[in-house]
């Protein structure tokens, strides 16, 4: 029997995504505890031509499905870099240091600051970033302290910070993040139990809340 048994986890990714989260957590006997803190809100691509650049960098899992329906130029070379793997944008931009200058298309939610655009310019490349998802709080009238709640899961910074501005009084509960960006987004908001993901993904999740409640 898994040690989630009978435990109430809370997933605060955006309702549109977190069905992949909720069915891992249920899978393994406890209760996912719906409490989306974001909304993710695509926004129209500006016409850009693609055939003017080398790279496109995605950098998330929305600006890879921000893209998903584009018609991409074959001479076009796509990068997928896992910003929940990588501590910093310097790592994140790693992959090009070697290169001669490049020409790069970097699509970022409004969130985003413009760290990875720098440090890919310090490099000598030349990089265009536009805005592809927006990224903003999610109304809710739930009143979380009126539940018994064992765990949070936490699957981006903005999640950490727009749970925090709705329930301030939750900094003692453990919380599992998906990544390592995120693991660091919650040890700077003050939560005291913060355990991360071995793997960046909803069943990474589950597995170290698994070993954590064993």
């Amino acid at each position: 029997m898994s040690s989630l048994a009978s435990k109430c986890i809370v997933v605060t990714r955006s309702l549109s995504q977190s069905q992949t989260l909720v069915s891992c957590i249920e899978e393994a006997g406890a209760t996912a505890f719906s409490y989306p803190c974001i909304e993710i809100t695509f926004e129209p691509l500006p016409d850009i031509n693609l055939q003017a650049f080398d790279w496109l960098l995605l950098t998330s899992q929305n600006n890879a499905q921000a893209f998903a329906q584009i018609n991409l130029p074959q001479s076009l070379q796509i990068a997928r870099i896992d910003a929940q793997r990588a501590p910093n944008s310097a790592s994140l931009a790693g992959m090009f240091e070697s290169m001669p200058p490049q020409r790069i298309l970097l699509p970022q939610s409004n969130l985003a600051d413009d760290s990875l655009q720098q440090a890919l310019k310090a490099s000598g490349h030349a990089v265009k970033r536009i805005l592809s998802y927006t990224t903003q709080a999610a109304q809710s009238d739930i009143d979380l302290s009126k539940h018994s709640i064992d765990a949070v899961t936490f699957t981006s910074p903005s999640t950490v910070k727009f749970f925090l501005e709705r329930a301030p009084n939750f900094l003692t509960v453990p919380v599992a993040c998906i990544g390592t960006t995120t693991y660091k987004a919650a040890l700077a908001s003050g939560f005291q139990k913060v355990i991360c993901a071995k793997e960046p993904s909803p069943s990474g999740l589950v597995q170290i809340l698994e070993e954590y409640f064993a």
